[in-house]
C-alpha cells in the first residue's frame, strides 16, 4: 500500500505539473484560434476618407474590419467646465465597431452574459468592472443600465479654456450586456489603466465619422470636415487579417508610408503646422505572440522541472524502497531454493506483488494528475483560456508518454532488482563487509553508538542498498538547493526595479503616451525642487524601423543625458548615431555590439551605431506596441527645435529620480496641481506612478515565485519521507545487530543515538555532495531564465539561505528518524535472539 501510494500520488503530482504546462503553452495560441484574433490593428491617427480607402487596399491584406474610439464620458453625463469633463473618467476608452469587429473576429473571452450584440448595449472590460461600480456607487450586473455621453472628439486638441462649460453631443442609456476580457487584455498592463467600454453597432455608427480634406481648407474647415458636431471619434483602429511572416508586415508598413506621401499634400498647411497627419501607430500580434510566450515560457518550464524532479523523486523513493522490501524477502528466497523452486517461480515471488502495487499506483497517478489539471493554465494567460470555469484536462499527448515512461522505468526497476535478489546465493549476514574507512576511523576514537549509526548509513555489505540512499538523498539536497538559489533570485529581481530596467521613483505621462509635455513647464517645476535629484524628458514611438522591421523605441530629449537602464552588455547610448537594444530584439534583428544599422525614423534614415543591450522599461504610447525588459530600442535623436515643427520632439515621460528618503506618494500628491500645465493641451497627465512600472513578464513571474520554494518543500517532504522509508527497514533489517548490542550493555538512550546517528550521516552526505551541485545547478538555471527574460544576469548565492536548507535538513533527517527509533527502542533482545539461528 505504500508503495500504491507513492508511485500513485508522486507520479500524479508529476503529470499533473507536465499537463498544467502544457495547458499553460496552448492557452494562449488556442484562444486566438478560436477567437480568430486578427494579426495586425494599425492607427492611422487621422481618419478621412482617403485613408480609409487605403487602407484596405493594403497589400497582402485579406479582410479589413474598424472600430473607433470616442471621446465619451460616465461620470460626467450633463453640461460641465471642460476641466472637469477632462479629468473624469481617468484612461477610459469607449470604443465600437460599425461593421461588427468583436462579433466576426477579434472576439472577446465573456465571464458574465454575452457581447454587446443587440441595439443599445455595452460590453464592460473585467478591469473596468470595479470602477464602474465605484461611479455608479453600486453593484452592476449584465442587464443593468447606465448613462453613457459623447462629446465632440477633438474637445481635448483645440484649446478651449479649461472653465468653458461644454455640452455633450448626446447620452446614451445603454444596457450592460455582459462582462469579460478583450484580446489585447491577455499581459497585465500596469502603465496605463484598462478601463474600457464597447458599445454596439447602431451607438457606433451614430457617432464614428470620416471626413474630407483639401490643401486650400483653413483650420475651422478641415476641423469641421473631419470632426462635424455630431462627431465624437478620436481615431479609428483598423483591424487587418494579413497574411503571415514578417515580410507582409514589412509590405502593410511600406504601402501605408507610401500612402502618407501621396495623401499628406491633401492636408491643410494650416493642420500640418499643429503637428496633425498620418501615422502608422501599430499593434502587431506577432509582437503580442512573442511577448505571450516570453512571458509563459518561465512558468512552463518551472511546471516542466517540477514535474521532472517529482518523478526523478517518486522513482528514486520508489527503487529504494523495492530494493528494502527485496531484501527483506532474501530468507524467503533461500527457502525456496533450497525447496527447488526455479529462478523463474523465485522471480515471480519476489517480483510479482511489486509489480502489481506499481502497476495499481499507476492507474492512481491517473485521478490525482486530473485533479491536478485545474491548476493549469497558470499566469498572464488564464484568464483568456479557462474564464469563467476551471476545468479537468488529461491531454493524451502528455499524459499517455509520461506514464508510459514512469512505468517502463518501474518495470526495469522491479527486473534488474528482482533479478539481482534472486541470483544472490549468500545470505545478507555472511555476506563479505566493505571496509569503510570513516566507520574504521569512528570504531575506534567515536562512541560505539555513533560508529554503529554511520556504519549502517554508509553499508557495510553490497546488498544493503546504502549507497543508493546516500545519492538519493543527494539528488534531493541538490534539488532544493537548486530551487532554493533560483527562488531568492527571482524573488530579487522582482523586489528590485532597477533589474528589469525601471530606475526611477516618479513617472508622469501626458498625451497618452503621443507628446504634448512641455518641457519649460516641467523645469520650472522641478529645477529647483529640493527632493529632486535628476530627471529626464523622453519620448515614445512604435513606427520606427530597424532594417526596415519596426521596433517599440523610447526617444531621448537631446541634452537629456543617458537613461540609466541596467545595462546587460556594452554601453548605454549618450549621442545621436548610438543606440541600445533589449536582447530579443538583438537576436531577432540579428544585430551585434558595434554593429550599424539604418533607423527609419520621424526625422528620415539615420545610420547609427549598436553600442550596448540593456533590460528595457515598460513603455510605450496608448494603445501601441511597447518596450519591456528584452524588447525595443533606445536613442538619443536630435529633433528640429523649430516651434510648431511637425518634428519637434514628442516628449511623454517625465521620468524623476528623487533623493535618498524622499517619500515618491508625498512628492506626487504635492506636485499633482501643476501637472496640467505640463501639457500642451492644458489636459491632465495621461498616467502618473509612485511605483515602478512592472512589465507583465515580472508580474507574471510574481505570480509563479512561490513554484521554486514550493518545489523545494515538497522535495523536502519527499526526502524525509523516503528517509523514513529507509531508516525503518534499515532497523527492521538490523534487529538482530541491535539485540546483540542490547544484551552487551547497550541502553535505550544508545540505541536512540545509533539511529539518530544514522539519519544524520546520511544527511551529512547529501549536504556535502547535494549542496555544491544545487548552487551550481541553481545559479545555471537562473543565468539561463535571465537571459531569456532580458535582465540583468546576475546570480547571487545567498549564505543565509544555505544555512536554512543545511539546518532544514537536519531538521528533517530528525523527524524521519523519530518513527524508526521507536521501532528500535521496542526491540527485545531475547525475543529477537530466540527466534534468529
Amino acid at each position: 500500500m505504500g508503495l500504491v501510494i507513492l508511485v500513485g500520488f508522486g507520479g500524479g503530482a508529476a503529470v499533473g505539473a507536465l499537463v498544467a504546462a502544457d495547458r499553460t503553452d496552448r492557452a494562449y495560441l488556442g484562444y486566438v484560434r478560436s477567437a480568430s484574433v486578427e494579426g495586425l490593428t494599425v492607427n492611422p491617427s487621422l481618419a478621412t476618407v482617403a485613408m480609409d480607402r487605403e487602407m484596405r487596399r493594403l497589400p497582402g491584406v485579406h479582410d479589413v474590419h474598424v472600430d473607433w474610439l470616442f471621446a465619451a464620458t460616465v461620470s460626467v453625463v450633463g453640461p460641465a467646465p471642460l476641466k472637469n469633463v477632462l479629468s473624469s473618467d481617468d484612461q477610459l476608452q469607449v470604443r465600437g465597431s460599425t461593421d461588427g469587429r468583436y462579433e466576426a473576429v477579434d472576439r472577446p473571452v465573456v465571464t458574465e452574459g454575452r457581447f454587446a450584440s443587440g441595439r443599445g448595449e455595452v460590453f464592460v472590460s473585467e478591469d473596468y468592472r470595479a470602477a464602474l461600480d465605484q461611479v455608479e456607487h453600486r453593484h452592476l450586473h449584465a442587464g443593468d443600465r447606465i448613462d453613457l455621453a459623447f462629446w465632440w472628439g477633438p474637445i481635448a486638441d483645440v484649446g478651449l479654456p479649461l472653465d468653458q462649460v461644454v455640452t455633450p453631443i448626446g447620452v446614451e442609456h445603454v444596457r450592460i450586456a455582459g462582462y469579460g476580457h478583450l484580446a489585447d487584455e491577455v499581459l497585465p498592463d500596469e502603465l496605463y489603466a484598462r478601463r474600457r467600454l464597447i458599445v454596439s453597432q447602431d451607438i457606433a455608427k451614430r457617432y464614428a465619422c470620416l471626413g474630407e480634406l483639401s490643401p486650400e481648407m483653413t483650420l475651422d474647415e478641415a476641423l469641421a470636415s473631419v470632426y462635424p458636431d455630431d462627431c465624437s471619434t478620436q481615431y479609428p483602429y483598423y483591424s487587418l487579417d494579413v497574411d503571415p511572416g514578417s515580410t507582409s508586415r514589412v509590405k502593410v508598413h511600406a504601402a501605408f508610408e507610401a500612402a502618407v506621401q501621396k495623401l499628406s499634400p491633401m492636408i491643410p498647411k494650416a493642420v500640418a503646422e499643429e503637428g496633425v497627419g498620418y501615422y502608422y501607430v501599430a499593434q502587431d500580434r506577432s509582437d503580442v505572440d512573442r511577448n505571450v510566450a516570453n512571458i509563459t515560457r518561465p512558468t512552463v518550464a518551472a511546471f516542466v522541472v517540477f514535474g521532472g524532479v517529482a518523478a526523478l523523486a517518486v522513482l528514486t523513493v520508489a527503487a529504494l524502497v523495492i530494493a528494502r522490501m527485496l531484501r527483506l524477502d532474501l530468507a524467503a528466497q533461500a527457502t525456496l531454493r533450497a525447496l527447488g523452486a526455479t529462478r523463474a517461480q523465485r522471480m515471480q515471488f519476489a517480483a510479482g506483488p511489486i509489480a502489481v502495487a506499481t502497476a495499481a499506483g499507476l492507474a492512481l497517478a491517473i485521478p490525482v494528475a486530473a485533479a491536478m489539471s485545474t491548476v493549469g493554465p497558470v499566469g498572464a494567460v488564464r484568464s483568456v483560456a479557462v474564464a469563467p470555469h476551471r476545468t479537468l484536462a488529461l491531454p493524451a499527448a502528455v499524459v499517455v508518454p509520461s506514464l508510459l515512461g514512469m512505468g517502463v522505468v518501474l518495470v526495469l526497476i522491479v527486473v534488474l532488482l528482482g533479478f539481482a535478489a534472486v541470483r544472490r546465493t549468500v545470505a545478507p549476514e555472511q555476506q563479505p563487509l566493505r571496509r569503510n574507512r570513516v566507520v574504521a576511523s569512528l570504531r575506534r576514537t567515536a562512541r560505539p553508538s555513533a560508529a554503529l549509526g554511520v556504519g549502517a548509513a554508509m553499508g557495510a555489505r553490497r546488498s544493503d542498498g546504502s549507497l543508493a540512499v546516500l545519492a538519493g538523498c543527494a539528488v534531493a539536497v541538490a534539488a532544493v538547493v537548486a530551487a532554493v538559489v533560483f527562488g531568492a533570485n527571482l524573488t530579487g529581481m522582482i523586489h528590485d526595479p532597477d533589474q528589469y530596467g525601471w530606475p526611477w521613483d516618479v513617472a508622469v505621462i501626458t498625451g497618452a503616451g503621443y507628446g504634448d509635455t512641455m518641457p519649460d513647464a516641467v523645469a520650472k517645476t522641478l529645477r529647483h525642487d529640493p527632493a529632486v535629484q535628476d530627471y529626464g524628458i523622453f519620448g515614445f514611438d512604435s513606427s520606427i524601423t530597424f532594417e526596415g522591421r519596426s521596433v517599440p523605441t523610447v526617444l531621448a530629449l537631446p541634452g537629456a543625458g543617458p537613461a540609466p537602464f541596467p545595462v546587460v552588455a556594452g554601453r548605454l547610448a549618450t549621442h545621436p548615431g548610438e543606440v541600445v537594444l533589449g536582447g530579443a530584439t538583438a537576436r531577432r534583428l540579428h544585430l551585434s555590439i558595434g554593429d550599424d544599422v539604418t533607423v527609419g525614423s520621424p526625422v528620415g534614415d539615420l545610420p547609427t551605431e549598436v553600442v550596448g543591450i540593456v533590460a528595457m522599461p515598460y513603455l510605450g504610447s496608448f494603445l501601441a506596441d511597447r518596450t519591456g525588459l528584452g524588447e525595443g530600442a533606445f536613442m538619443p535623436i536630435a529633433f528640429d527645435p523649430e516651434p510648431g515643427s511637425p518634428d519637434q520632439f514628442p516628449g511623454t515621460l517625465t521620468a524623476i529620480r528623487l533623493r535618498p528618503g524622499t517619500d515618491a506618494a508625498k512628492f506626487l500628491a504635492r506636485i499633482q496641481p501643476k501637472l496640467q500645465g505640463w501639457d500642451a493641451n492644458g489636459a491632465p497627465p495621461t498616467a502618473t506612478h509612485a511605483a515602478a512600472v512592472r512589465p507583465p513578464a515580472i508580474i507574471n513571474a510574481g505570480t509563479i515565485r512561490v513554484a521554486p520554494l514550493a518545489l523545494g518543500g515538497i522535495l523536502g517532504v519527499g526526502l524525509a519521507i523516503g528517509m523514513a522509508l529507509s531508516i525503518g527497514v534499515s532497523v527492521r533489517d538490523r534487529r538482530r545487530e541491535l539485540a546483540i548490542v542490547r544484551a552487551l550493555g547497550f541502553r535505550r538512550s544508545d540505541v536512540r543515538a545509533t539511529v539518530v546517528w544514522q539519519a544524520m550521516a546520511i544527511v551529512a552526505v547529501g549536504l556535502v555532495v547535494g549542496m555544491p551541485l544545487g548552487v551550481i545547478a541553481g545559479r545555471g538555471a537562473w543565468r539561463v531564465f535571465a537571459h531569456q527574460l532580458g535582465v540583468v544576469p546576475s546570480a547571487d548565492v545567498s549564505f543565509v539561505a544555505l544555512i536554512a536548507v543545511a539546518l532544514g535538513s537536519v531538521v528533517l533527517g530528525l523527524l524521519a528518524a523519530a518513527g524508526p527509533i521507536r521501532t528500535a527502542v521496542r526491540i527485545v533482545p531475547s525475543d529477537v535472539l530466540r527466534d534468529t539461528p
